[in-house]
């Protein structure tokens, strides 16, 4: 009996002893590390921190790789990061490549992935006057997706790249699953994509994470899409850029065409307009940059100015006629009053689509065929100042 008594006390110290003790250290299954690592670049080696220090180690035996608290067994997976997210979710993620296996605070073996999820990616503040978004940064235990661990010794992580600010940089994470980190973002002027660099200590390098950034809106309209070439007629420009402040100064741009303003200053209700005359025939851009946050830009197009041309054919020699008919009491009727009121009318149109006015009649609209018509009758029909002469000596029989 004192054998047996002796034996239980014994077996109830081991006990006592050895259950913290083993919760300080485990055995990673050989079967674990090589599912873990399905697609991995080397599959049969591992990567184990100690105390900021990395050791490669070789997974000889059945049974795998020890791992003590406060540890980091590093298995290579994908080469880079990894969507795992459909394309169309607007709150997308990315999952860094390398799994981590680790011990709680109260034992057990976890088995961690580092997921970088991005959110909506990056917008316009009109407070900061800046594009601003924030990404989350955390530690999913991939067997335990709803339960949260404590780690036992936390692990450091280092977000840098292309930021103007990231707030906090570095942080530790100390749990498995949510609640995530969160990281805001700013860019001042960034591009279409920001990519960031999520570092674990233990990870050199780290890894690249795209961020997307949703520009402002710059909306150009033209009041046409098609006018008619050679400088004969204008357009008006307008620009819309919902969420921008007022005040703030627009560079408008053709890449065929003469803009009546290249710099524009944006309105309370975030609108700007302009305007474009045509130059030769042929298609053209009109771009519209607010800085280096947004642009925008719309075709526009110039054509042969068939409808001009008849128009102005036909109101001079209108204008010749009427001319020709009121003086055929004072002089003889010459074979070049017609073909020179055609000139004429011709001369006076142009003119008049440039906005000089040569025939003094008070014509308000600009714009359209009846008024070319118009001008053009005029012009052949009337004395034009400075030209009485020569168009005296062509009209010479």
């Amino acid at each position: 009996m004192k054998t047996l008594r002796k034996w239980v006390a014994a077996s109830a110290l081991l006990t006592m002893v050895g259950t913290p003790l083993a919760a300080q250290w485990q055995w990673i299954p050989r079967s674990v590390l090589r599912e873990s690592a399905a697609r991995a670049v080397v599959k049969d080696t591992v990567q184990v921190v100690r105390a900021n220090r990395t050791d490669t180690v070789a997974v000889t035996t059945a049974q795998g790789v020890p791992i003590k608290k406060g540890e980091v067994v590093v298995v290579e997976t994908e080469p880079a990061a990894q969507p795992d997210s459909a394309a169309t979710d607007p709150y997308p993620h990315m999952d860094q490549p390398g799994r981590y296996f680790v011990l709680g605070s109260a034992g057990g073996l976890l088995n961690l992935r580092l997921r970088v999820s991005v959110g909506r990616g990056l917008r316009y503040d009109r407070d900061a006057g800046a594009y601003v978004g924030e990404i989350t940064v955390g530690l999913e235990d991939t067997v335990r997706l709803t339960e949260q661990v404590t780690l036992s010794t936390p692990i450091e992580i280092q977000v840098t790249g292309e930021a103007d600010r990231l707030d906090p940089g570095n942080f530790e994470i100390g749990h498995t699953n949510l609640p995530y980190t969160r990281v805001t973002v700013r860019a001042n002027a960034p591009r279409d994509t920001v990519y960031l660099v999520v570092q674990p200590t233990f990870n050199p390098t780290g890894e690249r994470t795209p961020v997307p950034v949703e520009r402002l809106p710059v909306q150009v309209r033209t009041s046409q899409p098609a006018i008619q070439g050679f400088g004969l007629q204008t357009a008006t420009v307008t620009i819309r850029i919902p969420g921008a402040p007022a005040g703030i100064p627009l560079v408008v741009w053709s890449t065929r065409g003469r803009l009546e303003a290249d710099t524009l200053t944006l309105a309370a209700s975030g609108m700007a307009v302009t305007r474009v005359r045509s130059e030769g025939i042929g298609a053209a851009t009109v771009h519209a940059e607010l800085g280096q946050l947004a642009s925008g830009l719309t075709p526009i197009r110039y054509t042969v100015p068939w409808t001009f041309l008849a128009a102005a054919v036909l109101g001079g020699l209108l204008g010749a006629v009427i001319r020709r008919h009121r003086e055929e009491t004072k002089r003889r009727a010459s074979k070049a009053d017609l073909p020179v009121g055609i000139c004429f009318g011709l001369l006076g149109a142009v003119a008049f689509a440039l906005g000089l006015n040569l025939f003094g009649l008070d014509i308000s609209v600009r714009i359209g065929e009846a008024a070319t018509f118009l001008a053009a009758a005029a012009s052949a029909a009337l004395d034009l100042p400075g030209l009485t002469g020569l168009r005296a000596k062509f009209a010479t029989p």
